[in-house]
């Protein structure tokens, strides 16, 4: 079990930090380490079911100790998933890549020449609409200096 707990942490670790090295800029998706950090919080989310039901057959009281710990071990595999709620980590949600890579965006305000992770320099001047990589807007969206262009209307 600790072993499964260290690959649990060592994965959404690296999830964190590729996001901490990057403080301007969302990565990539990583699809391969998000699936595996989902499964492993699915097998820990079954493995605590798994012992719950065993503890629940197994009532005869003849093994406290025994009972005891199990129900310990399920209490903190249970506080370790709703931990990992609480913080917003909810893999669940988003399990696939944004549909687009480009976003149609429109500067609020001048902003001087930006470059895009892909090397194209645009010129963010107050109500100018530009194409961008998705990546490289999110942070300026945030900050209110572009917002999203909705793609119905244009």
């Amino acid at each position: 079990m600790t072993e499964k707990k260290q690959q649990i942490a060592s994965a959404g670790f690296e999830l964190v930090q590729s996001l901490h090295d990057n403080p301007d800029v969302l990565p990539p998706y990583n699809r391969k380490l998000v699936d595996k950090c989902a499964k492993q919080i699915v097998d820990l989310y079954n493995e605590n079911v798994r012992s719950f039901m065993d503890l629940k057959s197994k009532t005869d009281g003849s093994n406290k100790e025994n009972e005891s710990q199990v129900f310990q071990l399920v209490r903190i595999r249970q506080v370790a998933i709703d931990q990992i709620k609480r913080c917003s980590v909810n893999l669940f949600n988003y399990v696939d890549p944004p549909d687009k890579l480009m976003v149609k965006v429109r500067a609020l305000k001048d902003n001087g020449q930006f470059e895009t992770s892909d090397g194209i320099t645009v010129v963010l001047a107050k109500g100018a609409v530009h194409l961008l990589p998705r990546q490289d807007c999110e942070n300026l969206v945030r900050k209110g200096v572009l917002e999203y262009v909705n793609q119905i209307t244009d």
